[in-house]
């Protein structure tokens, strides 16, 4: 929700800026060392949306595979848990149809769980 006020905020301010300054190209100089990077003002607001565009699709695609990740891991956990209530369940079936060697087997077998 905030990088979407974020969004609205700074897609705003582009207008605003977008409006006063149409006409005048602009000039950017950047120089490191012995490298120097010559461009219009318009040409680096696209370079820098679409870094910015670039890194949000990163963070997203991160964040699928983590989630893919954990969920994988989680199946195995989760499928134990399943496994060990059945048993119980049906170990207290067990226990109440009177076969008390039967209850026992089936409550103490997936009991660590």
């Amino acid at each position: 929700m905030i990088r979407l006020i974020f969004l609205f905020v700074v897609l705003g301010a582009g207008l605003f800026a977008g409006t006063q300054f149409s006409g005048q190209q602009g000039y950017v100089l950047i120089s490191i060392a012995n490298k120097t990077i010559e461009m219009s003002v318009t040409t680096l607001v696209i370079f820098v949306i679409a870094a910015l565009a670039g890194l949000f699709l990163l963070e997203y695609l991160i964040k699928k595979l983590v989630y893919a990740s954990s969920s994988t891991w989680n199946y195995f956990s989760v499928r134990k848990m399943r496994r060990s209530r059945r048993y119980t369940n049906e170990g207290i079936i067990k226990l109440l149809e009177g076969d008390w060697k039967g209850a026992e087997k089936k409550v103490t077998r997936w009991a660590n769980h």
